[in-house]
């Protein structure tokens, strides 16, 4: 006779908001990787800050984590309006020389 025992894996869900991250028991490893991603942004001029023209809403944007650690800081799309800035994608470039 052949007995197979199931033993429950327990994982910790991977956070929704940074909030989550921020109080999860790896909490460490979540900060680790929105440094790095910061980090890779500035390292990159990703970015440039510039005044709001007049009457022009800011588009938000969001931590997005996955299961290796990773962090991505990404524009929240449903704020976006056609015809104004729907159309424009914004994400980071990949450089050769980062490969």
């Amino acid at each position: 006779m052949i007995v197979a025992y199931a033993h429950p894996v327990v994982e910790e869900a991977i956070p929704s908001t940074y909030r989550e991250a921020e109080i999860s028991s790896e909490s460490k490893m979540w900060k680790d990787a929105v440094v790095e991603e910061m980090s890779s942004l500035y390292k990159n001029d990703t970015w440039e800050l510039t005044e709001l023209p007049k009457r022009k809403k800011a588009i938000g944007c969001k931590w997005v984590s996955t299961v290796s650690y990773k962090a991505r800081l990404v524009a929240k799309c449903c704020t976006q309006r056609e015809g104004t800035d729907y159309n424009k994608v914004f994400s980071p470039a990949l450089n050769f020389s980062s490969i």
